[in-house]
């Protein structure tokens, strides 16, 4: 890869592991230092009278430190392609007019003749009226892509420091013999403190490794979604349109048949789901270590 993220976190743990390797080596022939001393009976002050027992013991001091290595994936998705066709349509929609209707009579009375006269008045009819349209009907398409995913696996390497310590049976302690012994407890608690530090310096740069994943996991997502988006912002429109002009989105009659709006929607939304789900199980690294 151009820029490979494993092999700049390989960098990075290496260059934190060599910070710390002097420090370590100081602690090691600080440890070498308290041996020698001990083996020197004169060096700590031992005189006539005193009585005591050197055992020398190696304290280990280890962790755990992650390496990476990424392995280019090949995988493939069906996106989505949204085209629009002219199309006609035709359908009956309910209306109201008005026509004349006979209510009754009247009469006109002219000297002995009778003429009657017919009560017309206007009222409301309710009828289909024919919708005759030409609308632009979504249509998707699937269309397989292909991409490139690089997966991360990691692997644990253990370190292990190894510090020589003296482990004193004294009898008849004075000044010196002490000393030496405080020196050592020292010196463990200062390769404990040493590593401490150096494996959170190790973790912040797994977890800044972990959040550039992320984002690149994040925009290839996005990348997924985005077709998939705009399909959905299409077919949901001219569901809203074609309501908004009296049209069933279940049931849209063209001269090709009959198209179901909510149906294609809702199929692209599944279609969207199972590809998001296919990217996430293919994408999330192995082993991955937590903090």
């Amino acid at each position: 890869m151009a820029d490979d993220p494993s092999k700049a976190l390989t960098d990075q743990i290496e260059a934190i592991k060599a910070k710390y390797a002097p420090q370590i080596k100081a602690l090691q022939d600080e440890g070498e230092s308290i041996k020698d001393d001990t083996d020197n009976p004169d060096a700590i002050g031992a005189t006539i009278g005193i009585d005591f027992k050197v055992d020398w013991k190696d304290e280990e001091i280890s962790f755990d430190v992650p390496s990476v290595t990424i392995k280019n994936q090949d995988i493939s998705f069906d996106l989505p392609e949204i085209t629009s066709v002219r199309q006609h349509i035709a359908f009956d929609i309910p209306a109201v007019r008005m026509v004349d209707k006979k209510v009754g009579q009247y009469p006109e009375i002219d000297g002995w003749t009778v003429r009657w006269h017919d009560i017309i008045i206007s009222v409301p009819e309710t009828y289909m009226q024919r919708q005759d349209i030409y609308y632009d009907i979504p249509s998707v398409t699937m269309k397989t892509q292909h991409f490139v995913i690089g997966i991360p696996t990691f692997t644990m390497e253990r370190v292990r420091w190894v510090i020589g310590l003296p482990q004193f049976t004294v009898i008849n302690v004075r000044g010196n013999i002490q000393s030496a012994k405080d020196r050592g407890d020292a010196l463990q608690t200062k390769g404990q403190a040493l590593a401490a530090s150096m494996k959170a310096e190790i973790q912040h740069a797994v977890e800044l490794f972990k959040q550039q994943l992320a984002n690149s996991a994040g925009g290839m997502g996005n990348a997924i979604s985005k077709p998939f988006d705009a399909a959905l912002t299409t077919i949901n429109n001219a569901i809203n349109d074609l309501q908004s002009k009296g049209c069933d989105p279940i049931k849209v009659p063209t001269d090709s048949g009959n198209i179901n709006l909510r149906k294609m929607y809702a199929d692209t939304s599944d279609a969207k789901a199972a590809a998001l789900a296919k990217f996430g199980e293919t994408a999330a690294p192995a082993n991955l270590p937590t903090a």
